[in-house]
């Protein structure tokens, strides 16, 4: 349950004819238990948004199944496995991901017969780099004060678009809609949270009209108490080129940048440095992106997009 959630319960229920056997439940509490830990350890929950869109995964293609038998239609719906596909990435490698796969394929495996052919090849690493590119940080109001100074290099840590910090975070989740948005340091809507449950609300900070592209801040913006405008811009755009490689050169950024001396010869050198090639989009995105498939994210959004979300 603390993995899947109350989503695949069923589900597995179906795809188990019978009940497992003690040592089965035994090995499956063992697994669960295993990769439990390694949570605990690293703290990290890009391995439990992977399991939960799973989850989510399969339970949607067996109701898919089980359509025409209740005389229901199918239809062409734009599924949960269609944006994920379409999302963008970070690509890390194997050495970064394959103790995870491991645990959570023998999860799989033990929960159902052939769950773990989800994560063959290198699927998992596809998968976690989408949840590393687009995991929203879940917080109330300024966020929790209360969590243990990360260990990693800041190039290591696990970041989420949050504009209170990854650190002061309850928890992480995947908006599918939102996850379409793209940075800015002057953003036109925000992300709160105020019935206190993840249950996300996008609140426009400027006037929007028709047509306006919704942007979102994935790290602070605003400057701190005492920091000055240079400080606080290389300070967002260190976040973004580590948590997601790239240089921020938003309006915003290029508006602050530091400006040359009149008597300079060369442009001044940009004050972050990015590590690693920047985020991937798989290959079916190109039609998206050409504007010829996929959903637009824009103020009056074509109707039947919506919002939903892996916890």
């Amino acid at each position: 349950m603390l993995l899947f959630g109350s989503t695949l319960t069923g589900v597995l229920q179906s795809l188990n004819n019978a009940p497992p056997d003690e040592a089965k439940q035994e090995a499956r509490k063992a697994s669960q238990e295993k990769l439990a830990n390694y949570f605990r350890e690293n703290g990290k929950s890009g391995i439990l948004l992977v399991a939960r869109f799973l989850a989510r995964m399969v339970a949607e293609e067996t109701k898919k199944l089980a359509a025409p038998a209740a005389g229901l239609s199918s239809g062409n719906e734009y599924s949960l496995y269609d944006h994920v596909e379409r999302l963008r990435y970070l690509e890390f490698s194997e050495d970064q991901w394959s103790e995870q796969k491991e645990l959570l394929s023998e999860v799989l495996k033990l929960s159902a017969d052939g769950l773990e052919e989800f994560l063959k090849d290198e699927r998992y690493g596809l998968l976690l780099g989408k949840m590393a590119y687009n995991g929203v940080g879940v917080t109330f109001d300024a966020g929790r004060d209360d969590k243990p100074e990360p260990k990693q290099r800041p190039e290591d840590r696990e970041w989420t678009r949050t504009s209170v910090g990854t650190d002061r975070q309850v928890g992480s989740a995947l908006y599918l809609v939102s996850s379409y948005m793209s940075h800015s340091c002057d953003p036109s809507v925000r992300a709160t949270f105020p019935s206190g449950t993840n249950e996300l609300h996008l609140v426009a900070t400027k006037d929007l009209k028709k047509g306006d592209e919704l942007t979102l801040p994935y790290v602070k913006v605003d400057a701190a108490e005492g920091e000055d405008v240079i400080t606080a811009r290389r300070n967002r755009r260190q976040a973004l080129a580590r948590g997601w490689r790239f240089a921020c050169n938003c309006e915003r950024c290029i508006k602050e940048a530091p400006v040359a001396a009149p008597e300079a010869t060369e442009a001044p050198k940009d004050d972050v440095q990015v590590e690693g090639e920047g985020a991937k989009a798989e290959a079916s995105v190109a039609r998206y992106e050409t504007g010829t498939d996929g959903p637009e994210y824009r103020v009056g959004a074509p109707k039947g997009s919506s919002e939903d979300d892996v916890e």
